[in-house]
């Protein structure tokens, strides 16, 4: 895997959240960013894993329902290899509407 590089990975498919957590470790340490596009249960489950419960708002949305296509964005300062339970902070929850 390197920094800027797309890659389709079918262990994400129907990963485990622990499985997940392990993909998410392996990213390389100079990438800004990742885009993780995967199914339920283990995309909210992740979401609940890493984050930090606080007073945002997202958190308030994001703990009423977890609906099929919502987008959560993480915000994490650190290594990859090190991303842990609570180790980031939930930056928006948008759910698209048609």
């Amino acid at each position: 895997m390197s920094a800027n590089s797309i890659e389709f990975l079918d262990a994400i498919y129907e990963a485990s959240t622990a499985s997940a957590l392990r993909l998410l470790r392996e990213v390389p340490n100079d990438a800004q960013s990742v885009l993780w596009l995967g199914h339920f249960p283990t995309v909210e489950d992740l979401v609940f894993t890493l984050g930090q419960p606080d007073d945002n708002p997202a958190w308030q949305r994001i703990s009423e329902k977890y609906p099929t296509s919502a987008i959560a964005t993480l915000e994490f300062d650190g290594e990859w290899s090190i991303l842990a339970r609570e180790s980031c902070q939930l930056i928006d929850f948008v759910i698209p509407r048609g």
